[in-house]
């Protein structure tokens, strides 16, 4: 008797249901290589250079942001869902790794009808507010980061782990918590607080650091606009002394973009970032810096050719320096030709140049090459796009 009951009961079990489960985990990536020329030449010996070494032409191949990731969605009640996304770098070009795990956007939360919250990293509002405006996608030589978002190389100190270098409002913040509207008639924003977890201890420095950046968009049929601020508390000096310093940052943007009878597409951005220190003896204890960017596409069927134009306009310091003779401006230019051969996969040729004024130091946006003052960097590149 028990044998039957016993042999029922596993009958039983193995022809039940499973339990619901309705999740989905989605493998991606993107892979962007090119085989590069690049230089940096007519570098000046001014202070503050300690040394004028102009980088000769050479060739290279370069992995422009590729990456790799997961991404689910687990549905938990009508207009609840949690997600989450793991995505890490590829060193597609040398086989070295690139990165850690989770090096780029990652992180886990929930979204529904109200929005979408998520903690982990991720790039900050201020970062993604403008990013589509830029037809190289923020990547390789050609990417608008060589003028926007403070990328130059005039800061000598860093942030803390919280991000990168001090200059940069072009960020993937670690430690972050962030909050995502929905889509509101073509009207969204978001909101980022990067964690104080640097935090003194003890805290006789009065060192303090996070951030916060908020963005607002508005995306209907060809039109796009948006406005972003950011600001950074205790990110280090400006200039290199004995004390890590205390001091707030701030940027703001605005920028937009129209897409003429879904054939031409014309975009402007507008910055000003501010960087004050309040370290006592500081050589610099605030600067201003002004950047413009315009863009335009012509993009008929699987083809576009793309031409970009950014000028960092001028630079403010207190107490005065070079800077205010001109001498820290730059200008950069690039062209690009596409052609798609899916939605999948692209084929494109880039030429990009960054003009240097004597003290300025701006490099590529990606995959710099690290130039001395004044040198002007210059590249040709040739590569593919696959995502999958």
């Amino acid at each position: 008797m028990n044998k039957k009951l016993l042999a029922l009961a596993v009958a039983a079990v193995v022809s039940a249901p499973a339990l619901a489960d309705d999740s989905t985990v989605t493998l991606y990536g993107t892979l962007n290589v090119d085989f590069e020329n690049v230089k940096a030449e007519g570098c000046t010996t001014i202070a503050p250079a300690t040394s004028c070494v102009d980088l000769k032409q050479r060739n290279r191949v370069s992995s422009n942001s590729s990456n790799i990731g997961f991404r689910g969605v687990e549905p938990l009640m009508p207009g609840l869902d949690a997600w989450f996304q793991v995505e890490s770098s590829v060193g597609i070009d040398t086989g070295a790794a690139s990165g850690t795990w989770a090096s780029r956007n990652s992180g886990v939360g929930l979204k529904g009808n109200f929005g979408s919250v998520v903690l982990g990293q991720w790039d900050s509002p201020y970062k993604v507010s403008t990013g589509r405006l830029d037809v190289f996608g923020n990547t390789t030589i050609g990417a608008y980061t060589a003028i926007m978002g403070g990328n130059g190389s005039f800061t000598a100190a860093n942030g803390g782990a919280t991000t990168a270098t001090r200059a940069s409002f072009d960020r993937r913040v670690s430690n972050t918590v962030q909050y995502w509207t929905p889509n509101l008639g073509g009207f969204s924003g978001r909101f980022a607080y990067g964690a104080n977890e640097e935090k003194s201890s003890p805290p006789a420095s009065g060192l303090n650091p996070s951030l916060f950046s908020v963005s607002g968009s508005y995306d209907n049929g060809p039109l796009y606009l948006t406005l972003a601020y950011e600001e950074h508390k205790d990110f280090g000096t400006l200039v290199a002394v004995t004390t890590t310093g205390q001091g707030k940052d701030q940027g703001w943007k605005t920028g937009g973009s129209y897409d003429f009878a879904n054939l031409v597409k014309v975009g402007l951005i507008y910055e000003e970032l501010k960087y004050k220190s309040d370290v006592a003896g500081a050589a610099l204890t605030e600067r201003k810096v002004k950047n413009g960017f315009a863009t335009v596409t012509f993009h008929p069927g699987p083809h576009a050719i793309s031409l970009n134009y950014g000028k960092r306009f001028d630079v403010d310091d207190t107490p005065t320096t070079a800077g205010n003779t001109g001498d820290l401006e730059a200008q950069f230019w690039a062209v690009r030709y596409a052609y798609s051969f899916s939605k999948r996969t692209e084929l494109w040729v880039a030429y990009s140049k960054v003009d240097n004024e004597r003290a300025a130091q701006q490099d590529f946006g990606n995959n710099g090459i690290s130039p001395s003052l004044g040198a002007d960097p210059e590249g040709l590149g040739v590569g593919f796009i696959h995502r999958f």
